[in-house]
């Protein structure tokens, strides 16, 4: 009688404990701060634009280009100076390339800039 009881004030310590566990932080931000959606094309994209300002965890990029051989760079900065942080060509024309984030961390923003006026970007992300 004495083992069960013992047994059944442990389960019970273990319930209360696994109750009282706060949940991460990265799951709270998220929470807080739904998805977002950035978007640039043409000639915007062709001379450079700020699509991102401020930090952000980025979930996705999808780079549409009308002709082949087009490619977006994109620098976690407010311009296109230093190394871009990702380079996304699409070889195909008229087709899509979407980059999987999964919550990347950007500490300026995001700077984009294109080789040419026929590009579509998105840009899903958490602010």
């Amino acid at each position: 009688m004495r083992k069960q009881l013992h047994f059944i004030l442990l389960l019970a310590t273990v319930f209360v404990l696994t109750l009282c566990v706060p949940a991460s932080a990265k799951s709270l931000f998220y929470a807080d701060n739904p998805s977002q959606s950035a978007q640039a094309t043409g000639l915007t994209l062709n001379t450079g634009t700020q699509m991102i300002t401020g930090q952000c965890n980025l979930q996705s990029i999808t780079v549409t280009n009308a002709v082949a051989g087009g490619y977006v760079l994109f620098y976690d900065n407010t311009s296109a100076t230093g190394t871009p942080k990702y380079d996304i060509a699409v070889g195909t024309a008229n087709s899509s390339v979407t980059l999987r984030l999964n919550h990347t961390e950007i500490a300026t923003g995001i700077f984009a800039d294109a080789n040419n006026s026929t590009s579509f970007v998105t840009i899903e992300y958490t602010q």
